[in-house]
């Protein structure tokens, strides 16, 4: 069976779901690390990410996770269409489901982290995730720490910060619902 197979009938089914969307939950997730809440969120954002990263290897190097399958999830994902990134976090781009609790908002922190100046804000709004968000996230957080020595294939992070995405949030009547995106670096 073909890895695309393979995903789909693991996403579709209710059988163990791919390991990289198990990692995205556990360590990504807002349930874990509270990243709605500023009070629970002490210093820059990196230190909490750090962390989940640390407890991802634990459970790793402990775990019952296959890093070949995992290598090849990620591989996968990033030869997909924009669509399928949507899908991850949501039915589409109007629906994105458990963003409360899903990691959507770790996603949208570390864009901020890598491509905004000043603090970050912690009023997140889930019209202000994108995938390429995302995959910046898995990237950094997962790819990297995991596989340091391999090159994934058609991916290298954004120059910018700035989505086309931003500019209708941009144009919306309250100038300072979005401020964070004013001071992504262009």
């Amino acid at each position: 069976m073909d890895l695309d197979t393979h995903l789909t009938m693991e996403l579709v089914t209710t059988t163990p779901t791919p390991i990289l969307m198990r990692i995205l939950g556990f360590c990504f997730g807002a349930d874990d690390i509270n990243v709605t809440s500023p009070e629970r969120v002490k210093g820059p954002y990196y230190g909490v990410l750090t962390d989940s990263v640390l407890r991802m290897f634990h459970y790793f190097r402990d775990g019952d996770y296959d890093m070949r399958k995992l290598n090849e999830e990620i591989r996968y994902a990033y030869q997909q269409d924009e669509q399928f990134w949507w899908e991850m976090t949501g039915a589409s781009e109007a629906k994105q489901e458990d963003f409360e609790f899903g990691n959507q908002a770790a996603a949208i922190f570390v864009w901020q982290e890598q491509y905004c100046s000043g603090a970050l804000s912690m009023g997140l709004e889930p019209e202000e995730y994108h995938p390429e968000m995302q995959k910046l996230l898995i990237y950094k957080y997962i790819w990297l720490p995991l596989f340091p020595e391999e090159t994934l294939p058609g991916y290298q992070p954004p120059a910018s910060g700035y989505l086309p995405h931003f500019d209708r949030l941009l144009a919306e009547s309250n100038s300072g619902k979005h401020d964070w995106i004013r001071r992504i670096k262009k």
